[in-house]
């Protein structure tokens, strides 16, 4: 977003994904182009990777993702949207980190069903798997 090409170049939407990875400093350079602002991710998964300790000491390891969503969650700001269903894994292991990470609101969608590890060559078929 900062090279040349970019340089005087505006947007009507700047989206910025994974968010919750990205550290502050990056994401203030594309957001200065854009009118409007998507910051999409999750804060409660991967941090950003910080090698300085101390620029951790420093606060580089708390993105603005992270802040804002913070903020926002506290004041049920309509800014503050979480997608309540995923794609990807089994009900069963989507039920802990929904109640873990997200106080029960993620949910499983149905094409996950079959998504089971009885599937694999060597793993036994039980009730969990």
């Amino acid at each position: 977003a900062a090279g040349r090409e970019l340089r005087d170049l505006k947007f009507d939407v700047v989206v910025v994904d994974e968010a919750a990875q990205t550290l502050e400093p990056s994401v203030w350079i594309p957001l200065l182009k854009g009118g409007r602002v998507i910051l999409a991710g999750d804060h409660k998964q991967l941090p950003p990777v910080v090698s300085s300790d101390e620029a951790l000491r420093g606060g580089l390891g708390v993105t603005l993702f992270e802040v804002l969503m913070n903020k926002f969650e506290q004041k049920h700001h309509p800014a503050a949207h979480m997608l309540t269903t995923q794609y990807r894994m089994h009900e069963t292991i989507c039920r802990w980190s929904s109640n873990e990470m997200y106080s029960g609101k993620l949910v499983a969608d149905t094409c996950a069903e079959k998504r089971l590890l009885n599937a694999l060559e060597h793993v036994r078929d039980t009730p969990e798997t």
